[in-house]
């Protein structure tokens, strides 16, 4: 249901973009270079407005990460843990 009431058919209704930037705790943005679905854009400039966040692109993948490319995001995520 957040999906539905968020998602409009050219971007996020919701924009929380200037409120990113409050989130202190350490993040991880694991991000398909290929994603259609997310610009890879919106990744960058939030990781740049959190103090402790960082941004991992993976090549020749798109949205779903964890299953294009499994091995990568294990080793991320263990990383980042």
């Amino acid at each position: 249901r957040y999906n539905q009431a968020t998602l409009g058919p050219w971007r996020m209704r919701n924009d929380l973009t200037a409120r990113v930037g409050e989130i202190r705790a350490p993040t991880l943005f694991l991000h398909g270079r290929d994603d259609r679905l997310v610009p890879l854009r919106g990744s960058v400039v939030a990781a740049a407005t959190m103090p402790r966040a960082r941004v991992v692109t993976v090549a020749d993948c798109g949205h779903w990460v964890q299953v294009e490319h499994p091995g990568v995001f294990l080793a991320e995520v263990e990383r980042f843990l």
